[in-house]
């Protein structure tokens, strides 16, 4: 059997890989793991400054969040399966993504149920987060159900409240199994300015498609992301102040840094040429 046979079977068991070979690839590498992967930046860094943590070791966290990761997306890839493979039939404007992954959707959940529980009580009982344990199963329910609701929904553009209610719940998760649901609030406010641009970006690519408009002929302005994200900061650090969580704008304030640089850094290509 060689590679590219081998890595469909593989995705049954290895949490990420159905994302990586489904949406990241597919979208260009660099552009695929900044638009998937930027929210846990903003969630998961905040926990270095948070005192009540300081006295576990780096092992025993990172232990943790290697943990949430791969509950997360062991239960997550099963949405993206099923909206692949099953709910897309009903959709009004369906896209689909698994075009080099053959597999079968039902073994796939079956395999990917006992691969959860497994992970589920191996938090229990070997992770810190066992303290919290009962806020990542209501965590968990909440993102199953919401991503049942996401999948029954047959119009596009009614599904915009599922789609940022789930990105929000898959970006805060792995944090989420650290510090617990207490936190959430402080989550969602450091995570709002990017939920309001991918919901925006998400309805105009619905109504392109539904409409067949060719948006790209449209002049867009390239506005570096440190611009807005730098008008959203009074008001969430405002909230935060209020939540007594101001260390979740670190997240945020290191977003702000790498578009920074990384303006300052095409000026100084574009002043070379």
């Amino acid at each position: 059997m060689n590679r590219k046979s081998l890595l469909p079977h593989i995705c049954y068991v290895v949490p990420g890989l159905y994302t990586f070979m489904t949406r990241i690839l597919p979208e260009g590498f660099c552009r695929g793991v900044r638009f998937h992967f930027y929210g846990y930046v903003i969630t998961v860094m905040p926990l270095l400054f948070m005192p009540e943590f300081w006295h576990f070791n780096v092992f025993q966290l990172v232990v943790s969040l290697f943990s949430g990761f791969a509950l997360l997306y062991a239960v997550y890839e099963v949405l993206y399966v099923v909206n692949d493979f099953i709910a897309i039939k009903y959709e009004d404007a369906p896209t689909f993504r698994a075009n080099n992954v053959a597999l079968n959707p039902f073994i796939f959940i079956l395999v990917r149920a006992c691969l959860s529980a497994f992970l589920l009580l191996s938090m229990r009982y070997l992770s810190i987060a066992q303290p919290r344990f009962y806020d990542i199963v209501y965590a968990l329910a909440s993102l199953i159900l919401t991503g049942v609701a996401h999948n029954s929904i047959r119009s596009k553009l009614a599904r915009n409240p599922t789609h940022a209610s789930l990105r929000v719940l898959r970006f805060s998760f792995p944090a989420l199994c650290v510090v617990g649901l207490s936190y959430m609030p402080a989550m969602l406010v450091s995570l709002l300015p990017f939920m309001i641009f991918d919901e925006i970006s998400y309805y105009v690519h619905n109504i392109r498609k539904l409409y067949g408009l060719n948006l790209r002929k449209l002049k867009r302005a390239r506005i570096p992301l440190c611009i807005p994200l730098s008008a959203f900061l009074p008001f969430q650090i405002l909230v935060l102040i209020a939540l007594n969580a101001l260390f979740f704008i670190s997240g945020n304030l290191i977003v702000i840094v790498i578009s920074l640089f990384r303006k300052i850094h095409a000026r100084i290509i574009r002043s070379v040429r």
